[in-house]
Order: C-alpha cells, then sequence, then structure tokens
C-alpha cells in the first residue's frame, strides 16, 4: 500500500514494525502529485493550498482515505473527494500546543505584556504596570482565583480547562445543552447570560460550522462584565469582528485576545488592528502537531483491518 506523505512533515513517518510492508513517499504539498505516484491509496495532508487538495480529488483515481492532520480541515469536505474516499482530522494532535497558546494570551492579557512590549519599543520603564497594583490595576489581572467561561468544550477546550484549573482558575462551560462534561458543568446557550455575568474572560474553540458563523456577536459581548476578555483560538468566522471592534472602543469588554480571523491573513485595513487592548497573533495556536506518528499508525491499523477510523469527518 502506497501512502503520500507531504514534505511539511520534516521528520517524516516512523512507521511500527507491524507497518513495515506500507510504502510511505514524500510529496511537495504545494506540487501536484507526480505522475508516477497517482496510484496512492492514502494520502496524509498538512499546509496543503486548496487549489492542490481540489487537484488531489481529481487526479487519484484509487485513492480511498485523506489523513488530514489538521483539527479542522473543513476544506477537504468540499475538495470534491469521491463518495468512497474516507477523510480524518489530526484528533488530539493540537489539543497542547493550542492550550498552551490560549494560556499565554491570557496570561499576557492578564500581565499586560502588549503594553510593556509597547513601552520597550519606545524605551519607557511602564511604571503603571508595576508597583502598588493593589491600587492602580483591577479586574482580570491573574488566572489564579478567576472565572473562565470555554464555548467550544471539545478535546481543545478541555485541555485548555484543565491548565486552568491546575493554576486555580474556575471554568464553566457553554454549549448547545445543559449538562456536566468531564466534571465541568456547561450552560445550554439559551441560559448564556447565567454563565458570563462573572466570567474573567470568554474563551472561544469553536468550529467552523453553518450553526457557528457569527455566533458570537453583540449580544454576547453586552452579558460580558466591563473587565471581561474575549480569547479565540477557535475559527475567525465564529466572530462577528465588526461588533467586537465596537465592544472594544465602546469599553463593552476590556480587551480581546484573537488568534483567529474571518480573512486571514489580517488585512492591513482591518479595524483590529487599531482596537484598543487588543492582542493579535497570526493563527500561530497550532502548527505543531504532536503524535502524528502514533495517529497513523493506529489509523493504519483500523483501515487495514476495516475498523472505523479515528476522528473520522465522513
Amino acid at each position: 500500500m502506497k501512502v503520500l506523505l507531504p514534505t511539511s512533515v520534516p521528520r517524516g513517518l516512523r512507521l511500527d514494525a507491524d507497518q513495515r510492508d506500507v510504502q510511505v513517499v514524500a510529496y511537495d504539498p504545494d506540487e501536484p502529485i507526480p505522475a508516477h505516484h497517482r496510484d496512492a491509496e492514502v494520502v496524509v495532508a498538512w499546509m496543503n493550498p486548496r487549489h492542490q487538495v481540489v487537484a488531489m480529488a481529481e487526479t487519484l483515481p484509487n485513492l480511498r482515505w485523506v489523513q488530514c492532520l489538521g483539527s479542522g480541515p473543513e476544506s477537504f469536505l468540499t475538495a470534491g473527494f469521491a463518495p468512497q474516499v474516507r477523510i480524518t482530522r489530526g484528533i488530539d494532535l493540537h489539543n497542547v500546543p493550542v492550550a498552551e497558546h490560549c494560556i499565554a494570551l491570557l496570561l499576557g492579557a492578564a500581565r499586560r505584556l502588549d503594553l510593556a512590549r509597547d513601552a520597550q519599543s519606545t524605551s519607557r520603564w511602564a511604571s503603571e504596570l508595576g508597583g502598588n497594583q493593589l491600587a492602580t490595576r483591577s479586574g482580570f489581572t491573574r488566572i489564579h482565583g478567576s472565572q473562565f467561561v470555554i464555548w467550544g468544550l471539545g478535546r481543545i477546550g478541555h485541555a485548555i480547562a484543565d491548565r486552568l484549573t491546575a493554576m486555580g482558575g474556575s471554568v464553566q462551560g457553554l454549549g448547545r445543552s445543559s449538562g456536566v462534561r468531564h466534571g465541568i458543568r456547561v450552560a445550554a446557550l439559551e441560559d448564556a447570560g447565567e454563565v458570563l455575568a462573572d466570567a474573567d474572560a470568554l474563551i472561544a474553540v469553536l468550529p467552523d460550522r453553518p450553526s457557528t458563523a457569527k455566533a458570537i456577536d453583540r449580544s454576547i459581548f453586552e452579558q460580558l462584565p466591563t473587565h471581561s476578555w474575549f480569547v479565540n483560538v477557535g475559527r475567525g468566522g465564529t466572530v462577528d469582528e465588526h461588533a467586537l471592534v465596537e465592544a472594544l472602543r465602546q469599553g463593552t469588554i476590556a480587551g480581546a485576545a484573537l488568534d483567529v480571523f474571518t480573512e486571514e491573513p489580517l488585512p492591513p485595513d482591518s479595524p483590529l488592528w487599531y482596537a484598543p487592548n487588543a492582542i493579535i497573533t497570526p493563527h500561530s495556536a497550532g502548527g505543531r502537531p504532536e503524535g502524528v506518528d502514533e495517529l497513523v499508525n493506529e489509523n493504519l491499523r483500523r483501515y487495514r483491518t476495516g475498523r472505523e477510523l479515528l476522528g473520522m469527518l465522513r
């Protein structure tokens, strides 16, 4: 069986002993698949441009399975792959990297590292950020003792929750239905006000779906306290960015730490660049999947024995 592996995975793929008969062939994700490798049955995908994904669907007649390494590879579902081609996502590969980035954004917001960096760029000692902070600072200034709401309490959301609780924070969830998931109380969307009213930060880890388009809108921001921060490490299309900019300008919320945007790269003329108290990172929360060898080997075993694959999208 031939498996195509993108060169965007620089360390290659370590096959387990029971997979030694699998032929792994490297391919450049930015180029068309060479004609002599278009007989491949399996493709591993990572950082593949959209037009090359579509070309794969059109030019690989023997293809039966695409293993995406991204956590939310929505573009593969609309690329035109034949019905018999299974598509799987990079389940659990991004839990730790995204969770750590989220914690970094929260700490940056709480300690106002953005303002400290701005002051450093002009050789200014930002005395307002130090000294007697009991007198000079209020609101969200630390993780310990703060209350967080995570909207999108999936695997990545739970990884974030684990780290927040380990640091002394309290976590509640927000979702389509209420309940308790892995020990975390989740409120239904119709009861969002009950959990948002006391939140020091709202963390979004929502996927890109028609049902989540601009779900985080003015009404959500208005239910948060004025000292609360908004953090997005999910998908940019889930946020009404116009409403977010207005919330920042009007002081409806204290700030926003954003890693994802409706349009990426974020256009130079986007008002988010200049919105007060906005921290922006360039969709860098992920980008370093962990456990690729283990996932691909396990799914190869499942594929070859006819079992359901991990991370099935279709």
